[in-house]
């Protein structure tokens, strides 16, 4: 009787501790699953995707990042202060430098207008509707690579340099009509296409892998504690608690990507994060609701059989 008693002891501990320790790994798992779940139905579904990155084009902060760079790719293949200079009679040559800080302005502001007109915007959504199967279909072998003479897959915005050169050209600025310009966004090196495979595959496994190991935690923790209802109060605050956690590493992200996109204007950095994250910190509140909606139910559940049953013991 007395061995029983103590075997008996041994046991309720043994599964107490084994509830709280499956839990802890579940909760510290939380933030990384979520990450992971996040990248990858964001990466892997088109249609999330495009409603990730498509507000960019509608960022004033990032157009007019993008229109800056836009107008220098004007500057970089002419010499538009000496242009300017031989067109000025001997008198007036002296006004070069400031004709061209002028001209500078005025293309920066035309690419402005029409990188934030409907038209961009609806070729930017399109792009990236055409460009996102392809670039899935490439990473996962069943597409072929479209590259530049330097071996990068690249996005092209060479549509939106025509119609500056033509708005340009419109106006009376004609320095720039036999000049070249291919303004690209480089997505990666072709030469790293095996790296940013292994990626894709490591992200598209441990995004479902992870999720569901954590939830298989959970319910093996609530199935051995003692008192499963008092349990499962407790595994709804660790779930608040760890997604909230989340959520503040995410707030507290955006000093450091902009710190790492030193060439981006800064306030075009930030904006770019918000965008980028924004889908992933509604998922860490909507986890956190759904922890708290779990703790508040383990007080209110309905005294039925069930749960007399499954989680009273």
């Amino acid at each position: 009787m007395f061995s029983r008693h103590y075997l008996k002891v041994d046991i309720w501990f043994l599964r107490s501790a084994l509830a709280w320790v499956l839990l802890v790994i579940a909760l510290l798992m939380v933030p990384v699953s979520v990450i992971f779940f996040w990248l990858r139905f964001t990466i892997l579904n088109t249609d999330q995707f495009v409603k990730t990155l498509s507000p960019i084009s509608k960022n004033v902060y990032i157009i007019g990042s993008l229109s800056n760079n836009l107008s220098k790719n004007f500057f970089q293949n002419i010499d538009a202060e000496g242009k300017i200079r031989e067109a000025l009679p001997d008198k007036a040559k002296f006004l070069a430098p400031v004709l061209t800080l002028e001209l500078k302005g005025f293309v920066a502001e035309e690419s402005r207008v029409i990188l934030t007109s409907n038209a961009f915007n609806n070729v930017w959504t399109k792009v990236l509707k055409t460009v996102h199967p392809k670039i899935i279909n490439i990473l996962t072998g069943r597409g072929d690579l479209n590259v530049n003479n330097q071996g990068e897959v690249v996005l092209d915005f060479s549509d939106a340099v025509s119609r500056l050169q033509k708005t340009l050209n419109n106006k009376g600025v004609t320095i720039f009509n036999n000049i070249s310009i291919e303004p690209q966004v480089t997505l990666f090196k072709s030469g790293k296409l095996a790296y940013f495979k292994s990626i894709l595959n490591f992200i598209s496994v441990l995004g479902i892998a992870l999720p569901v190991i954590g939830v298989l935690l959970i319910i093996g923790a609530i199935f051995s504690s003692l008192k499963r209802l008092q349990f499962l109060f407790w595994v709804g605050i660790g779930i608040l608690v760890f997604s909230a956690i989340l959520f503040f590493i995410i707030q507290i992200g955006e000093s450091y990507f902009v710190k790492m996109t030193g060439e981006i204007d800064a306030k075009a950095a930030g904006a770019l994060y918000q965008i980028l994250t924004d889908s992933l910190k509604k998922l860490s509140i909507e986890i956190s609701i759904s922890g708290l909606i779990i703790a508040l139910a383990s007080k209110f559940l309905p005294n039925n059989r069930f749960i007399k049953r499954y989680l009273t013991k």
